[in-house]
């Protein structure tokens, strides 16, 4: 088959379906603005609906973590990074297709300059 020439009926079907997919890409809203609410559910500048914990995505360098150097003879030092996300947060959240992705903290000027 060519072009859909001999089945014009799949060919439109095709036609249908495609345009469907292309229409639930987003394309005006890739970054976002969010803040993390008391039950860790995330509410974003642009999505008027808490989004459930279970719902979203974190970028892993958010996640809580201790790190461990300078081992010498047994003594060693441990470092704790910054704790997870926590109630209020301000974030940035990256949109992949439906999903939100928080992929950072978002400070204000003030506190870092």
């Amino acid at each position: 088959m060519s072009k859909g020439d001999n089945a014009p009926g799949l060919s439109r079907l095709a036609g249908v379906l495609k345009g469907m997919a292309r229409d639930q890409i987003p394309t005006d809203l890739v970054l976002d603005f969010g803040e993390i609410q008391k039950d860790k559910s995330l509410l974003t500048n642009t999505y008027s609906i808490a989004i459930p914990k279970s719902d979203y995505l974190v970028a892993r360098h958010l996640k809580s973590r201790s790190v461990t150097s300078g081992t010498t003879e047994g003594h060693s030092h441990s470092v704790s990074t910054r704790e997870a996300l926590k109630t209020g947060d301000r974030v940035l959240v990256a949109w992949v297709q439906n999903d939100p992705v928080v992929i950072d903290v978002i400070l204000d000027a003030d506190d870092v300059l």
